[in-house]
C-alpha cells in the first residue's frame, strides 16, 4: 500500500491527544470488571504522546527499505503489506497494534492506548505466533506517572475467547515481561494463536488506577493486530530486547525466581484447622493454597506468577473468619422468632474475593425473625478511595431498595440499612451507590454479593444494636475483573 509521509505523520498524531474517558457502567458485573472496559468504565487521565519512532527499517516482500523512504520527506513511503496467507514460519513482521476496550466491540481504548508503541513484533514460529508489544511511554493516570516499571504483571487469555472481558477466566502469565537497562521501555510477549482475532490482556497492577495510588490496581484490554499493515522486519524497533526466539524458549523464566516467601506463606496457611474457621472463608483459603502449591512445584513458573499466587493466598489467609467459640451458635435451619447476629461481607459479583465496598461494611449484622419473615440490618462507614472519601449512599438487595435506618454521616448520608432476606442462601445479590462518585465507578454503582457466614449465626438479646463505628477506612482494591 502507498501512503504519503503526511498521512503517516497524521496517523501518529492521532495517538497523541490528551485523553480522558469517563462513561457509565452498563450491565457490569463488578466495578473492576467494568472498569476494565477502558473507556467504558474507568476514569484515566493522560498527558502523554506516543513516543517518537526509533530508527528501524522494514522491507516489503520485494525488498524495498521503508526507513530510507521515510528519510525522504517529500517522497512517498512504499511498503507492501504481507497478507495473512503470506506470513511465513520463521519470519518476523512488524504489525500495527491497536488496544481496544474490554467490551470487545473493536472500539479503541483511549485510556490505555498511550502506554504502548503503536507497532508489535510478530514472530511466526513452528510452535505458534509470538507477539511482542512495548510499553514505551509514561502517561499520567490519575495523577501518577505510568512508567513501565509501575505497570506490571501481564496475563492473557489462552483460549482467545471473543467475549466481554468479565467472562474470561483462562488467563496465563505473559511468556516474557522484561525491562531495558534504564527502565524506560518494557517488552511484553504473548503467544497469540489466531492473529486475525483480538487477544485479551489483563494487567494486574496499573499505577493510579481506581484510586490505588502507587500500589496499582488491575486493568485489562483487548489487543488487536492490523494484519494488512504487516511488513517483514529487518530491524527490531527496540533492539535491546531482540526477538523472543533468541535465548530462552517460550514460557521459560528469564530470571532467577525467588519462591521463599511463597513457601513460608504456604507453610503458615497449611497449619490452619478447618474446624476453627467458617466454611466459606476456609474454602476460599483452601482454593488459593492449592494454586500456590501448584506454582511452587512448577519449575517454569515466573516471578510474576509466584508473586501473584502469593498475594492471592495472603488475602485469603488474612480473610479467614473464626467460628464463634460460645455455645449459643444456632443452625440457620432451626431458627425461631427473635434477634440474631451473623458475620457478613460485601463480595465480588463473580469471583471469590471481597468487593471494593467490603471495607465500608461493619461485619456484624443483625437478623430479626418473626414467623417466616427475616429482616437483616447492617451498618456502614465511609471509605477512602485514593483521595476521595465516599459513602454507601444507597443499597439494593435482591433487586429491592434497602430501608435507611440512620443518617449520621457527613451531609446526612446514611450509615445503617435494613432489608428483607427472602431465603437463607450464603450469597445475596446486591448493588451499592457511592456518594460522592469515585473514579472506578463513574456511574456511582457497584454490583456484588452479600456473603453471609451462616455458621457464625448466634442468638442475641433484644437490646443488641448495630456497630456505630463510622470512622473512615481505606478501601482495599482487590479485584478488578
Amino acid at each position: 500500500m502507498k501512503k504519503s509521509l503526511a498521512k503517516f505523520l497524521a496517523l501518529v498524531m492521532l495517538l497523541t491527544p490528551l485523553m480522558s474517558v469517563v462513561a457509565p457502567i452498563a450491565g457490569a458485573a463488578d466495578p473492576l470488571g467494568s472498569a476494565l472496559a477502558l473507556g467504558g468504565g474507568s476514569s484515566v487521565e493522560t498527558t502523554a504522546t506516543v513516543p517518537p519512532a526509533p530508527e528501524f527499517s522494514t522491507q516489503n516482500q520485494g525488498g524495498a527499505n521503508a526507513a530510507a523512504a521515510m528519510a525522504a520527506t517529500s517522497d512517498e513511503i512504499t511498503t507492501t503489506a504481507a497478507n495473512l496467507s503470506d506470513l511465513q514460519v520463521g519470519t518476523t513482521y512488524l504489525v500495527n497494534l491497536m488496544p481496544t476496550t474490554t467490551a470487545n466491540t473493536g472500539a479503541p481504548s483511549n485510556s490505555i492506548r498511550p502506554l504502548y508503541y503503536p507497532q508489535a513484533v510478530v514472530e511466526v514460529r513452528a510452535d505458534g505466533n509470538y507477539v511482542s508489544f512495548f510499553h514505551s511511554n509514561t502517561p499520567m493516570i490519575a495523577g501518577f506517572s505510568a512508567t513501565p516499571a509501575r505497570v506490571h504483571s501481564y496475563q492473557y487469555d489462552t483460549q482467545q475467547a471473543q467475549t466481554a472481558a468479565a467472562a474470561l477466566t483462562n488467563l496465563t502469565d505473559a511468556v516474557r515481561e522484561e525491562m531495558n537497562a534504564d527502565d524506560s521501555v518494557k517488552v511484553i510477549t504473548v503467544k497469540w494463536s489466531d492473529l486475525n482475532l483480538p487477544l485479551y490482556v489483563h494487567i494486574n497492577s496499573v499505577v493510579g488506577h481506581m484510586g490505588s495510588g502507587l500500589t496499582g490496581a488491575p486493568l485489562g484490554v483487548f489487543m488487536t493486530l492490523e494484519l494488512d499493515t504487516a511488513t517483514v522486519m529487518a530491524d527490531n524497533p527496540f533492539p535491546e530486547f531482540g526477538e523472543f526466539g533468541q535465548g530462552d524458549g517460550p514460557g521459560q523464566p528469564q530470571e532467577t525466581v525467588n519462591k521463599a516467601a511463597l513457601q513460608t506463606l504456604i507453610n503458615r496457611a497449611a497449619q490452619a484447622r478447618q474446624a476453627d474457621f467458617t466454611v466459606l472463608s476456609f474454602n476460599a483459603m483452601t482454593t488459593a493454597l492449592g494454586e500456590a502449591r501448584r506454582v511452587l512445584a512448577d519449575p517454569a513458573a515466573s516471578q510474576i506468577t509466584v508473586n501473584r499466587v502469593h498475594d492471592t493466598l495472603l488475602q485469603a489467609f488474612n480473610g479467614l473468619v473464626r467460628r464463634p467459640t460460645s455455645g449459643n451458635v444456632v443452625n440457620v435451619n432451626n431458627i425461631t422468632d427473635g434477634r440474631y447476629t451473623v458475620r457478613v461481607d460485601f463480595w465480588h459479583a463473580s469471583q471469590n474475593t471481597p468487593s471494593m465496598a467490603n471495607d465500608s461494611l461493619n461485619k456484624t449484622a443483625i437478623i430479626d425473625v418473626s414467623g417466616d419473615r427475616m429482616t437483616m440490618s447492617v451498618s456502614t462507614r465511609p471509605i477512602r478511595v485514593g483521595t476521595i472519601v465516599t459513602h454507601l449512599n444507597n443499597l439494593s438487595v435482591n433487586g429491592r431498595s434497602a430501608n435507611v435506618l440512620t443518617r449520621n454521616l457527613a451531609g446526612g448520608r446514611p450509615s445503617a440499612f435494613s432489608f428483607p432476606l427472602p431465603n437463607r442462601n450464603a450469597f445475596q445479590p446486591v448493588a451499592f451507590w457511592l456518594d460522592p462518585q469515585t473514579p472506578p465507578v463513574p456511574a456511582g454503582r457497584l454490583d456484588g454479593r452479600l456473603r453471609i457466614s451462616w455458621d457464625t449465626l448466634q442468638r442475641a438479646d433484644a437490646g443488641t444494636r448495630l456497630s456505630a463505628n463510622i470512622a473512615v477506612v481505606e478501601a482495599t482494591i482487590e479485584d478488578p475483573d
